[in-house]
């Protein structure tokens, strides 16, 4: 487990990048290391705030991956392990999400390459947390286990994964 001097740097260098060469569904991503912040926050209505306008609205509006939401996956790798149970899950969900969708669209992308800004390697962030998506695919709930079983599958092959992906995506997604 991460200590919080190790969250804290995390949190400190999600500041230091340039969020404002990038975009969410509701502009410039400036305000993304505030949504880290939030998501590990004690105050549960501030965490919950964070995962819908944050996470499933700013950053995954309807399904869509912005160049914010792939750069953000590193960062909120480095958090999971700290972050309360009910907001690891929607994490998990959100990987999922971005993993799933970015496969397919990640022209998206290109034009970030253009600004200088290195693509984030989100097969390898998601190989970082590997154990903890194993001790969630046996012992979460059934939408998180199922999101975590279907990270597995992704580290395991992620070509493989971007063809299975599209059938299981609405099952596993709560309306």
């Amino acid at each position: 487990m991460s200590s919080n001097a190790d969250i804290e740097e995390i949190l400190q260098e999600a500041e230091k990048f340039p969020w404002w060469r990038l975009t969410h569904c509701r502009g410039l991503a400036t305000d993304v290391p505030q949504i880290f912040r939030d998501l590990t926050s004690q105050d549960e209505d501030v965490r919950e705030e964070a995962v819908n306008d944050g996470l499933f609205d700013r950053l995954t509006h309807q399904y869509t991956v912005y160049p914010a939401s792939v750069y953000a996956v590193p960062y909120l790798v480095g958090i999971l392990h700290v972050v309360h149970a009910d907001t690891r899950s929607s994490i998990i969900a959100y990987l999922y999400r971005v993993v799933s969708v970015q496969t397919s669209t990640s022209h998206h992308l290109a034009n970030l390459l253009q600004l200088g800004l290195k693509r984030p390697d989100v097969h390898q962030s998601i190989l970082s947390i590997q154990n903890e998506l194993n001790e969630l695919a046996a012992g979460a709930d059934e939408h998180t286990a199922e999101a975590a079983r279907q990270l597995l599958k992704f580290c395991d092959d992620p070509k493989h994964f971007a063809r299975e992906v599209k059938p299981l995506e609405e099952s596993i997604f709560r309306s």
